[in-house]
């Protein structure tokens, strides 16, 4: 017959079940600001695929606002681009979509109703949605249960 004897000492499992009430918060808010920079990175990445514009992709930035919250902000023209009905653009000079259509050699349509009004040919293009920020959520969001397991993995570890 063996006999196990397991003895804990209640003043180190009370330090310890102490020291994770502290750190185990901190650490899942350092957990939400990684996946915020991982959301980040995501959302440059498909707006760099999508999108011909410098702009939008520097404004895009994770911030940490307090120590347990964090987000990820970006140019209301982001959004916008993301979520927009398609509609039709009139190509004028000095546009940057007119650039555009002109490097790819891309004529459009004829707008008619806009030609019988200024007395000459005008041309436009039919524009669509980019949806980029769902993609970039998805591609994110299957990696957040590795970086919280990694966080309070180590808020466990340091509660010892």
């Amino acid at each position: 017959m063996i006999t196990l004897q397991v003895s804990i000492d209640s003043k180190e499992a009370e330090r310890m079940i102490n020291n994770l009430h502290i750190k185990v918060p901190i650490e899942a808010g350092n957990a939400a600001y990684e996946f915020c920079k991982q959301v980040e990175t995501e959302l440059v990445v498909g707006a760099a695929k999508n999108i011909h514009t410098g702009k939008l992709i520097t404004s895009i930035r994770a911030e940490r606002q307090t120590r347990m919250r964090s987000v990820v902000k970006m140019k209301k023209t982001g959004i916008y681009l993301d979520r927009m009905k398609p509609h039709p653009v009139w190509l004028k000079k000095g546009r940057l979509i007119t650039q555009w259509a002109k490097q790819h050699n891309y004529k459009g349509f004829i707008m008619w109703n806009l030609s019988k009004l200024t007395g000459q040919i005008e041309r436009g293009i039919w524009v669509k949605p980019h949806p980029f920020i769902d993609d970039a959520y998805a591609r994110a969001f299957s990696r957040f249960d590795i970086i919280l397991r990694n966080y309070v993995g180590k808020a466990i570890v340091a509660s010892k």
